[in-house]
């Protein structure tokens, strides 16, 4: 198991690197449409997650360097155990803040997600992890932009499934001016069923 990196307080960048699962097209597609749906409506496309790719959460780990192959190896390693599974996702769902509030396509049967996230953590001790497993369409949008949407609710309540096949890999860089972009490391596919792509 590699060591997580404990967070200093001398001045120097962290490195985080994400482990995400990815929709398939038609699913990206409609949560990318829901977001641009967002985005006309209050009038904002930058913030909020609107801008982003549609995408499924894992967790979080940090390190006091960039790791990429080391990272790819482990999890590479990780992951030949593991099967390709169906993700179903039922609906929307609202998170409420303490001021803001987020939409997100919630999932019906995350025992999968969370095996996935089960055998990593052997090999990478998240620091964050979740048991909420969601398709973000808004992040932490303040209430009262949410409720310029509020009335449209249902024609966000979207459900569908998608086969997963594979984890992605990514990394940004945190200072103390805040986050960077995250840049795609690499994909690995489960049970090396593919070859690993970038």
């Amino acid at each position: 198991m590699v060591k997580p990196y404990q967070l200093s307080l001398f001045n120097m960048d962290i490195y985080e690197y994400a482990f995400v699962l990815s929709p398939d097209q038609e699913t990206e597609e409609i949560v990318g449409t829901l977001k641009q749906k967002i985005a006309r409506t209050i009038n904002e496309t930058s913030e909020y997650s609107l801008s982003s790719k549609a995408h499924l959460s894992l967790a979080e780990w940090k390190t006091s360097k960039i790791m990429d192959e080391m990272v790819i190896e482990k999890a590479s390693e990780a992951l030949t155990s593991v099967k390709g599974f169906v993700v179903r996702y039922g609906g929307k769902e609202i998170y409420r803040h303490k001021t803001t509030k987020s939409l997100v396509l919630k999932i019906e049967n995350p025992d999968p997600i969370k095996e996935v996230v089960k055998i990593l953590f052997k090999y990478f001790p998240f620091k964050s992890q979740t048991n909420r497993y969601h398709i973000t369409i808004v992040r932490a949008l303040p209430a009262d932009k949410f409720d310029i949407i509020d009335p449209q609710l249902a024609e966000y309540d979207h459900k569908g499934e998608f086969v997963c096949k594979s984890v992605i890999i990514l990394r940004r860089t945190v200072t103390e001016n805040g986050l960077g972009a995250y840049n795609r490391i690499k994909e690995i596919y489960f049970g090396n069923s593919k070859e690993s792509a970038v």
